[in-house]
């Protein structure tokens, strides 16, 4: 089965980079969106790993976060703030900040999806 991965970036150059990484380096399917509304729908639609940009369109992703952590999802926040800003309940959780090395991305990603199977 392959797994979908959800990118919530507000970058489009960004977002299309990371669905790229997503398909031909994870071999699965990238699910991408530039608001938080739009992600929180998508969460229960078998998304297996998350990819989060801090601020997008439509505010902040910390409702996606708290939403996946419900839902027992692993995510990355992937962002140029800096990580001393994230709420304390989320400073446990992996961090890349932007710009962001593929090969460090891509072994985070697939340590997070051995982790969840």
């Amino acid at each position: 089965m392959t797994c979908k991965i959800l990118i919530v970036e507000d970058n489009f150059l960004l977002a299309e980079e990371l669905a790229e990484l997503v398909q031909h380096q994870l071999n699965a399917i990238p699910v991408t969106t530039s608001t938080a509304k739009a992600a929180i729908e998508l969460i229960p639609d078998a998304i297996t790993l998350a990819f989060l940009d801090i601020e997008v369109l439509d505010g902040t992703t910390y409702p996606v976060a708290r939403k996946l952590l419900e839902n027992k999802i692993p995510f990355v926040f992937i962002s140029g703030n800096d990580q001393k800003t994230i709420p304390e309940e989320f400073r446990g959780q992996p961090f890349l900040a932007k710009p962001f090395m593929q090969g460090t991305l891509l072994r985070l990603a697939n340590s997070l999806l051995a982790h969840a199977n």
